[in-house]
This record gives structure tokens, sequence and C-alpha cells, in this order.
């Protein structure tokens, strides 16, 4: 199931706001659409405050979904948020749709 304890998490700009410093855990995890014959360099980010701190590649090619998956040990500040961020280049046609049948972003405090 889907749970927000404390609130940290914004629904309506995908934004995770640590309430105090310390050292985050995240996951990230998401699915491409196919992108048929055309090769395509996909790449999915942590962001703290809008700027990308760990990239996560993958080329691919072919009729076939793509699972991207990224862990993180993130150390923040208090109110520092951290985003989620996918991009590609290339020809694919995108991403798997925002359903949380397809994706999932989680973070928590580890200490």
């Amino acid at each position: 199931g889907l749970s927000n304890v404390g609130s940290h998490y914004n629904t309506g700009n995908g934004r995770f706001t640590a309430p105090v410093a310390g050292r985050y855990a995240f996951t990230f995890s998401v699915m491409t659409h196919d992108s048929g014959s055309n090769p395509t360099q996909d790449w999915i980010a942590f962001r703290i405050n809008g700027s990308i701190q760990h990239y996560y590649l993958a080329h691919k090619t072919g009729s076939y979904h793509t699972r991207f998956t990224a862990v993180g040990i993130l150390n923040l500040a208090a109110s520092d948020y951290v985003e989620a961020y996918v991009g590609e280049s290339g020809t694919s046609p995108g991403w798997q749709g925002s359903g949380r049948e397809y994706n999932i972003f989680s973070g928590h405090l580890v200490g």
C-alpha cells in the first residue's frame, strides 16, 4: 500500500522534503514504453533542490519495456527536497505513464 508518514511527500509536485537534517534512503523505479527498433539512451536521476545528484543510464533497442531502479543514500539538510527525474534521448515514445502499478518513489530517514 501507499503511505506518507509525516506528510513529507507532496503528491502535487512529487517532492519529498526532509523534516530534519540527516542521511536518507531513496528508491525510485519506473518503466519505459517500448522504443520499437530505434536505439535510445534513457536515464533517471535523483535531484536535490533541483540539482541532479546521481544519474542512472541505460541504452535500449527493440520493442520491449525497460525497468529502471535506483537506490541512493543522500545527505540532506532540513527543508532540502528530493525529486525523481526522468529523461531520454533518441526517438523513444516516453515513459509508461504515472500509474503506481508501473512507478514507485520512496524516501525515509536512516539517521
